[in-house]
């Protein structure tokens, strides 16, 4: 199976599996900011062209000159965010992606549910950290945590785990190869990846909602 994961955003990160095995990943850094084309809110729509037709030209064409069978896209389905503008440019982005992949094969994945699929949980080891974190800041009063994590007695700044880092855990333990936390991007895209290649139940667009009984109804 050839598959091209795509962790969307305006700095998306891919994953390419050919044959099921990863074959090339990376994050395509932004550019250019919605600014720079323009008064709102037409600059959106802009700037997502601008960004598929990048994604198109320096990874989804490649990708398609390496893989000989079909090749599928699995796409991290979208979720709320805190910030509505952020959440438009992002609906905005993945328009134009369905606009230029019409005709072929493309899967929604929930990330609640590819993330359940290849293990990304939050460890104890991590659940620990973050909890010595926390101890630490209310005892000292500050910003900043200093533990001993490798037993050598020497305090060191530590930063609060975060699902990013679950993720790029998963791929380090799964495939041994280490990314860093700036490479989250391309990390979610391929652990959504390799969700898909062991058979993560897809998006159907659909919202079911289950039927309740009315008051006084029997």
């Amino acid at each position: 199976m050839n598959v091209l994961a795509l962790d969307m955003s305006t700095k998306p990160g891919y994953a390419l599996f050919v044959e099921g095995k990863l074959t090339r990943y990376g994050t395509l850094w932004a550019d250019k900011k919605a600014e720079e084309f323009g008064p709102y809110p037409f600059n959106y729509v802009k700037l997502a062209e601008h960004t598929i037709e990048r994604l198109t030209r320096e990874v989804i064409n490649p990708a398609l000159k390496l893989t000989k069978a079909p090749l599928e896209f699995v796409v991290e389905e979208t979720t709320a965010s805190h910030s509505g503008l952020t959440q438009k440019k992002l609906e905005f982005i993945h328009f134009a992606l369905l606009k230029k992949l019409e005709g072929r094969s493309v899967t929604y994945v929930q990330d609640g549910r590819w993330k359940k699929v290849v293990g990304a949980k939050m460890s104890d080891a991590e659940k620990l950290i973050n909890a010595q974190i926390k101890e630490y800041k209310e005892k000292h009063g500050t910003k900043l945590a200093k533990l001993d994590l490798d037993g050598s007695g020497v305090l060191k700044v530590v930063g609060k785990r975060t699902p990013q880092h679950v993720y790029l855990r998963v791929v380090r333990e799964t495939l041994g190869l280490t990314l860093s936390l700036k490479e989250e991007d391309s990390g979610a895209a391929i652990c959504l990846g390799l969700a898909h290649l062991k058979g993560v139940q897809a998006c159907d667009g659909i919202t079911k909602k289950k039927k309740t009984k009315s008051r006084g109804s029997k």
